[in-house]
């Protein structure tokens, strides 16, 4: 905002986060994904709004954050050329706020509207599944070490985590062999990676229920045991992760009575406690 037009009393300032809610909620809306040409206000309005404990504000302001999260702010942040540890932070602490189901609402928009809609997150789309496919391959090839290939996963991942995930964890059900490698290099990802991983995994779940089976009839798909299977290392590498929109998923399933989804329950609870299924027993194990 030109401190010409402030002085001119075009763009008053406000007194509080309410007031400037109320005043600038609709100009943030429709200034969008370009707010991130000016990298130092958005800074400044993320901080801002962290200022404003959301478990004490009323429904309007939770709505008209979120609104701001979703339109603004998030699609900003992936525009940004270079990482930027500092917003990626603020930004997370004012996500974490509000429950997983919201925030996991605004990453599936994140990823499924905003990315089709703009052009300009379209090209970066384009990139950072690239990249993720080059950090996958170098992994595979052995070419680096598995410190440079976490920093690069890390620096992939920084502005565009859902994106970057998403091709990785598409990539990682085609090869298992790769996961406790992989989940290894996410060593260095912001915590707003993390969440958005732990929706990604939610999100692959829910997938059309009858490719969870194969074509006989008789077993997992190959994709669903590498993602269950990635499910146990993950967690058990970070057990600070949201863990509750998982299980939230797999009750909801049940409910409906299905229960494939349990073989992810069951990879989570042997890889956290050490302890190997064993489906099929020789006499000699007997």
């Amino acid at each position: 905002v030109r401190h010409d037009l402030v002085s001119q009393g075009s763009f008053a300032a406000a007194k509080s986060v309410p007031d400037f809610l109320a005043r600038y909620k609709e100009v943030l809306v429709a200034v969008g994904h370009r707010l991130s040409q000016d990298i130092r206000l958005t800074f400044r309005i993320v901080r801002l709004l962290c200022t404003q404990k959301m478990d004490g504000a009323d429904i309007q302001m939770r709505k008209d954050v979120v609104r701001i999260l979703d339109q603004c702010l998030l699609p900003s942040l992936s525009l940004i050329k270079d990482p930027n540890p500092p917003l990626v932070f603020q930004i997370w602490e004012l996500l974490s706020q509000f429950p997983f189901a919201l925030r996991f609402d605004l990453y599936e928009r994140w990823r499924s509207e905003h990315y089709e809609r703009i052009p300009a997150l379209q090209l970066k789309l384009a990139e950072a599944k690239y990249e993720a496919r080059q950090v996958l391959k170098r992994v595979a090839n052995g070419k680096e070490a598995m410190r440079l290939v976490s920093k690069r996963l890390a620096r992939a991942s920084h502005n565009n985590p859902v994106v970057s995930l998403s091709a990785l964890l598409d990539n990682i059900q085609s090869y298992d062999n790769l996961i406790p490698i992989m989940v290894d290099a996410m060593k260095h990802l912001s915590p707003l990676a993390f969440d958005a991983m732990a929706y990604l995994l939610v999100a692959c779940l829910g997938k059309d229920e009858r490719s969870k089976i194969k074509a006989d009839g008789q077993a997992h798909s190959n994709w669903l045991q590498a993602l269950c299977k990635f499910a146990g290392y993950f967690y058990l590498k970070f057990p600070s992760v949201e863990l509750g929109a998982l299980l939230h998923y797999v009750a909801r399933q049940l409910k409906l009575h299905r229960s494939l989804d349990l073989l992810v329950v069951e990879e989570i609870v042997a890889r956290m406690a050490g302890i190997e299924v064993i489906e099929d027993y020789s006499d000699d194990m007997l």
